[in-house]
């Protein structure tokens, strides 16, 4: 690969499309005579993508163009090329700046890209940056800071809690019927959240919910019960009989007692 055979290419081959492409293809095959080059045409295909008609085809006009002449046969059968870069070097400059232009290179100032008049040559001045603004620190009110102090850590009730007056005010206008038994479900109220070990930051809201959900004494023997008699079997099963029209409670043993004296005699 010879960089000085590409960078003439670059400046100097008059052609585009296809014909470009094969040229930088020979270009970096060449060495810095532009000699060298000896691939096969399909090798010659899959560098520039084009398929081996057309490359055929392109060497015959870079042929006929004087940018590219046969040296010969190799032992393996290929031809051997030669990049006529004295030709190149002879055409105006298409792409590149005067920078790029290497000693001995005959060029007028029209020839060359980026001359007075381009936009993309002309002197810009570089922005400056903004100034930096340093970081403003958050200031809280006096208000806002007692917030975030009465966030505290979650806690545990102490082995010594009271239950405070303006709970049990609160209390007492809420569950009015609960009368002289705030004392007794303040005290299970500690003993159910101290054997469960639970955390709060918000214990009044604990005991609002507490206290709205305590039954009274009527009610919880009310449910008692109903829960010792209608729920009993024997209920249920008298209930089912009498419906039927059957004989409930000891009637409904002798009667069964009678149906099986037979068998009990027998036995």
């Amino acid at each position: 690969m010879s960089i000085r055979a590409i960078s003439i290419v670059w400046k100097h081959a008059p052609a585009g499309g296809g014909k470009l492409v094969l040229l930088h293809a020979l270009a970096d095959w060449a060495n810095d005579a532009g000699e060298g080059i000896w691939p096969a045409v399909p090798a010659m295909a899959r560098k520039a993508r084009l398929s081996d008609r057309q490359v055929q085809r392109l060497l015959r006009e870079l042929e006929k163009e004087r940018l590219l002449e046969p040296a010969g046969i190799t032992q393996y059968g290929t031809h051997r090329y030669r990049l006529r870069l004295d030709r190149l070097q002879e055409m105006p400059v298409v792409y590149g700046s005067a920078a790029d232009v290497a000693p001995g290179d005959n060029l007028s100032p029209g020839d060359i890209c980026g001359a007075a008049g381009d936009k993309m040559s002309q002197k810009t001045t570089p922005m400056s940056p903004k100034p930096f603004t340093p970081f403003t620190p958050l200031t809280l009110s006096a208000a806002q800071q007692k917030n975030f102090a009465d966030q505290e850590t979650p806690t545990q009730l102490p082995v010594s809690w009271q239950l405070p007056a303006d709970w049990r005010a609160w209390a007492a206008t809420e569950r009015p019927e609960l009368g002289s038994r705030l004392d007794a479900i303040a005290e299970t109220f500690l003993e159910y959240w101290r054997d469960r070990g639970t955390a709060r930051n918000d214990w009044p809201a604990a005991w609002r919910k507490w206290v709205r959900r305590e039954r009274t004494a009527a009610g919880a023997n009310q449910n008692k019960g109903a829960t010792n008699n209608e729920t009993h079997p024997q209920h249920c099963a008298d209930n089912y009989r009498s419906k039927r029209g059957e004989p409930t409670g000891a009637a409904a043993v002798l009667q069964t007692l009678g149906r099986h004296r037979g068998r009990i005699i027998d036995g």
